[in-house]
């Protein structure tokens, strides 16, 4: 007897295509947190002149840069 040829189910291929997408995201995050341990200033209180990405993990191949802080202003007593 000839044997039927497996198949996966969509639920299956579902599951599959949702592990590989958290791997990535975990991926991603562990590569974030040992870039930023690696640009540690040494405590000099220098900071990087390159510009501080977000992490976006819908859109891993192109990082947005930061908005720039807010300033704070402080309403001084008359």
């Amino acid at each position: 007897m000839a044997r039927a040829k497996n198949r996966q189910t969509m639920n299956k291929v579902a599951r599959e295509r949702e592990l590989t997408e958290r791997r990535a995201l975990k991926k991603a995050r562990k590569d974030e947190k040992k870039r930023i341990a690696a640009e540690g200033d040494g405590g000099t209180g220098e900071t990087s002149s390159e510009p501080e990405y977000a992490f976006d993990p819908d859109n891993l191949n192109n990082p947005t840069p930061l908005p720039p802080p807010a300033i704070e202003r402080v309403n001084e007593p008359s």
